[in-house]
């Protein structure tokens, strides 16, 4: 599916991420006092998933290029970011990075994820962001406006061993105003009224820590062998609070948890009901991460 905004074109991709980026060499391994200024070098896209919206563009160029993914689950300021590039080779299966918006403050990530798209592209996950640097899931933190995304040209990630990097984004205001535009469509292909969620009263909420909801006894034996795995997925409640479905909305290799995740916590998780503007019960959803990173090793 095909839409324009700001005279850039909004795609609806299937698939086709993993096949355009090729493998190629790791750059050197040398730092550099300056952080390396990756221009854009295709259009913003928008993919239109069933289960997510997607915000992505090349940087660069040959084998310094990256792609950036913004993804967004649900209507917010919070995102996931995904980085595909060559450069990413070697790292551990815990890498600690800082990422800095614009002239915003740095958010650290403790221990983003690494893997693979397809056979071997390298690809950094991280996971609840904000573009002023707050954690995508802070407490009664201020919206981050349009003038605040308009302001926002560029990234900056820093990563051990490696040399730093600069995306140059141009401003994010009419990709972002394009993002949200897909959120609200999502809601309606889930069968929810984007009105009636943005002015809940109360989101939905678990009566008890979500960490009870997965034990070690969850876990296949794949992932105590070197593997990270990550799971993202969306419960579907009912007025009362009651799982009624359960949804992945990402899954890592091996892919066979998420299917196990799922039935775990749709089983095990219990809800308080989202109430309406009026303060009536009223159906909802709950979207939450799962994550396994697999112990280093004495070689890590």
């Amino acid at each position: 599916m095909r839409r324009t905004f700001g005279g850039r074109q909004v795609v609806r991709t299937t698939g086709w991420l993993y096949a355009v980026v090729a493998l190629l060499p790791a750059g050197a391994a040398a730092k550099e006092p300056e952080p390396e200024v990756l221009a854009r070098a295709a259009k913003w896209q928008v993919d239109y998933d069933k289960e997510a919206c997607h915000l992505l563009a090349k940087f660069g160029e040959g084998r310094h290029q990256v792609i950036a993914r913004f993804t967004r689950y649900k209507p917010g300021d919070a995102f996931d970011l995904t980085l595909y590039g060559s450069r990413l080779l070697g790292l551990n299966a815990k890498v600690p990075v800082t990422v800095a918006f614009g002239a915003g403050g740095s958010t650290v990530i403790g221990e983003a994820m690494t893997g693979t798209a397809g056979e071997e592209t390298p690809l950094l996950v991280l996971t609840n962001l904000r573009l002023d640097g707050r954690p995508g899931d802070a407490a009664d933190a201020p919206g981050v406006t349009p003038a605040q995304e308009s302001a926002i040209a560029e990234a900056t990630f820093v990563i051990p061993r490696k040399r730093a990097f600069r995306l140059g984004f141009g401003s994010l205001g009419q990709p972002l105003a394009a993002l949200r535009a897909c959120q609200a469509d999502l809601l309606r292909h889930w069968g929810f009224d984007p009105q009636v969620q943005a002015r809940l009263s109360r989101p939905a909420m678990p009566v008890a820590e979500p960490t009870g909801w997965i034990n070690g006894f969850d876990y296949p034996q794949a992932m105590r062998v070197g593997n990270n795995v990550l799971v993202r997925f969306r419960l579907d409640l009912d007025s009362a609070g009651a799982v009624s479905a359960c949804h992945v909305l990402y899954r890592s290799k091996p892919d066979d948890f998420a299917d196990v995740a799922c039935r775990a916590v749709s089983e095990r998780a219990r809800f308080r009901p989202a109430l309406d503007a009026e303060g009536k019960p009223v159906r909802s959803f709950y979207i939450d991460e799962i994550r396994w990173l697999a112990p280093l090793t004495e070689a890590d």
